[in-house]
């Protein structure tokens, strides 16, 4: 059997292009968007381009679940001793370097949009609220804020960062369970069984929304419903554990791979093939609002069709180094989380505009603006925790601990 990989996976060209990819949807999307004329409503354009956000954040969280299990599985035993002290120091271990990973910079913009924002100290000062956002639990649960839903209110876009926290909490199941896969068609049954639950789940959550939101919120609304439905199915961590399962059965495909499987899956018009497949679907669905007149329906195409295709994707692309290594995409890639967070902070300064020749010359400024500031914050403040973190150092397996 095919021993797992023990190279490091830190910069792989495929998988950081894709990260520089959905951090330029987010963008784009919020660029057009929040700069957009009133009047304008959503022409088709501006509705295929805010519709690519149920592409870009499952793209995330794959993404996520992808990098963590490569990286630390390589410490983990596939079979043999389970050190139970030497596994629990190293997953705090790695909980901290992700931890230095996201934190200051986070922590940083929070208090510049806290500067610029006193919607959380606006009386009733919600200070529950604001240590649920130091702490990073916000996305947790449901949060109203002035009768608006966290996600919807101050540093909206940071429940990704709360709710990925959260996903690595899971990951010493999620991951322990991942290395039992030992060949590529178990794995491969894993990830249809994974998104099954996730598509029941969400069925579920959709049919018993109501019932479900009068477990936390005393006498719900129809709009409070919804808003409801919207977190637990788009933004909680009760529903992207499953992108992030999907990741990290990913990493294990990989690495179990036979050399037959890596051959077939590195053909270039496999490549193509399911690029076109997921352009093709999302293009479908799109259409005439056809699958996310709400979040209810979008999260049950998003787990029944939009995550295995990305899937697919990023696994023939993984293969694909030589489409990759040059890209200039690489380098969003390499400054995705500043440019995620800092495009928010960016926008505070925007406004919407009045006339479409002001539209566009307002949201270029805000894209420009934002990659930018990326830039700086990634090198001044991310990049020197990035070099912190990788001096924290996890402790190898004994080379008798059997890995094949």
């Amino acid at each position: 059997m095919t021993a797992l990989r023990s190279e490091p996976l830190h910069h792989a060209p495929a998988l950081t292009v894709m990260r520089g990819v959905a951090a330029l949807i987010i963008l784009n999307l919020h660029a057009w968007r929040w700069t957009a004329p009133p009047e304008i409503g959503e022409p088709p354009a501006l509705h295929y381009l805010v519709s690519t956000r149920y592409i870009a954040m499952p793209l995330f969280f794959v993404l996520s679940g992808w990098v963590i299990h490569y990286n630390f599985s390589r410490y983990l035993p596939a079979t043999g001793e389970f050190a139970l002290r030497r596994e629990a120091m190293n997953y705090l271990k790695f909980f901290a370097k992700r931890l230095v990973r996201l934190y200051p910079l986070y922590i940083v913009l929070f208090g510049f949009i806290c500067y610029v924002d006193d919607r959380l100290f606006t009386p009733p000062a919600h200070w529950h609220v604001f240590w649920r956002y130091v702490t990073l639990t916000h996305s947790w649960t449901f949060l109203m804020i002035h009768d608006l839903p966290s996600f919807h209110s101050t540093f909206s876009l940071s429940w990704s960062i709360s709710t990925e926290l959260a996903l690595y909490l899971s990951y010493p199941v999620l991951g322990f369970i991942a290395l039992r896969l030992r060949d590529g068609k178990r794995v491969a049954m894993a990830m249809a069984g994974t998104l099954a639950i996730a598509v029941t789940m969400a069925e579920v959550a959709v049919h018993y929304r109501f019932q479900f939101a009068r477990l936390v919120l005393p006498d719900p609304d129809e709009r409070l419903v919804n808003l409801f439905a919207d977190w637990f199915l788009y933004c909680s961590p009760w529903m992207k554990v499953w992108d992030f399962a999907i990741g990290i059965l990913l990493a294990q495909f990989v690495a179990v791979a036979g050399r037959g499987s890596v051959d077939r899956l590195s053909a270039p018009f496999l490549h193509l093939a399911s690029v076109l497949l997921l352009v093709g679907l999302f293009a479908g669905l799109a259409y005439d609002d056809l699958a996310w007149s709400d979040a209810a329906i979008s999260a049950l195409y998003q787990s029944f069709a939009f995550t295995p295709f990305i899937a697919l994707v990023l696994l023939t692309a993984f293969y694909r180094e030589d489409l990759y290594a040059n890209s200039v995409l690489l380098t969003i890639g390499t400054i995705s989380y500043s440019l995620y967070l800092v495009h928010y902070c960016v926008a505070v300064g925007v406004w919407r505009s009045e006339s479409w020749p002001e539209w566009v010359a307002q949201a270029l400024l805000l894209i420009g603006c934002s990659v930018i500031a990326a830039v700086a914050t990634y090198s001044w403040i991310e990049a020197p925790f990035v070099r912190l973190g990788r001096k924290i150092r996890l402790m190898p397996l004994p080379e008798s601990t059997d890995r094949s």
